[in-house]
């Protein structure tokens, strides 16, 4: 009897310690998602009082307070149930549980202003969309993962060259470079060459030309150095872009690499404009 009493009196403290700290971390360690629930709660709270005031903050901080929120409470409410769970029901959830309170006006307005002005100024439904597909790849089986890539973007590859080949071949695109670099770039640049004294070597093929430009041309000294740009190239791109041409240039070299699909008339505009320009380069030629 004695030990019975013993074994009670034992008990009583036990008790009385069930809540502080077993319960408390209890409580703890029950989550929504990945949030503790005591955290979950301020969290609601912390929300709650900004839309009561109105003004929802679309800083990436609360952006990812609102999002994990909703998108952990709706798939949580998912996995909980049945039959339904098994089929994905957390993902489905998470996904059209918000975007029907959002359809329908069921969410506070400066929360839905909130999260749209984060969207679009982060651009973050690009990361998300490409978490989801890099998250899904990764988590596939290597061995079916690889069968796949063989399987399915190897022949996938392989058309789109085909494709592209035949594109080229049944619209002449490679004619039309040959014949524009024949007729149009190339006379057209070698013209500019003999009244421009700082091009200093016209050279390329089709639609692939490149001026060497030069302050001599007796001493082949570069306009710009190598590894380097210069003043003159400064000015050569300005005035070209404020003429609307956009070049390509590398050191002391200009490149001129039209579409292969460019017209004679398109092509003969780009030397005109060339013409203008290299008349206020030719002022950086320093050779007799």
């Amino acid at each position: 009897m004695a030990q019975e009493i013993g074994s009670v009196a034992q008990a009583e403290p036990s008790g009385a310690e069930g809540f502080w700290p077993k319960g408390w971390w209890a409580i703890v360690d029950f989550k929504i998602g990945i949030i503790p629930l005591p955290i979950f709660v301020i969290l609601i709270g912390v929300i709650g009082g900004f839309a009561a005031t109105g003004s929802v903050p679309s800083d990436i901080l609360m952006a990812i307070v609102l999002l994990s929120m909703g998108g952990f409470a709706c798939a949580e409410l998912g996995k909980r149930i049945p039959i339904i769970r098994n089929v994905g029901a957390a993902a489905i959830f998470a996904t059209f549980i918000p975007s029907y309170l959002a359809f329908h006006h069921l969410l506070p307005a400066s929360i839905l202003n909130s999260v749209t002005q984060f969207t679009k100024d982060s651009n973050f439904l690009y990361l998300f969309i490409a978490c989801i597909i890099v998250g899904s790849i990764l988590g596939m089986d290597r061995g079916v993962l690889i069968k796949g890539f063989l399987k399915i973007f190897i022949p996938l590859a392989c058309a789109s060259v085909v494709a592209t080949i035949d594109a080229m071949r049944d619209e002449g695109i490679v004619e039309n470079a040959a014949t524009i670099g024949q007729q149009i770039i190339g006379p057209g640049l070698r013209e500019l060459a003999q009244r421009h004294p700082v091009i200093g070597e016209v050279r390329g093929l089709g639609a692939f030309w490149a001026l060497d430009l030069v302050s001599d041309r007796a001493t082949r000294a570069m306009l710009a150095p190598y590894g380097s740009s210069s003043e003159a190239m400064g000015v050569l791109m300005s005035e070209a872009k404020s003429r609307g041409l956009l070049t390509f240039t590398n050191y002391n070299r200009l490149h001129v690499v039209p579409p292969c699909i460019v017209t004679a008339e398109q092509a003969k505009e780009g030397l005109a404009i060339l013409d203008e320009v290299l008349t206020v380069v030719d002022g950086f030629y320093t050779g007799g």
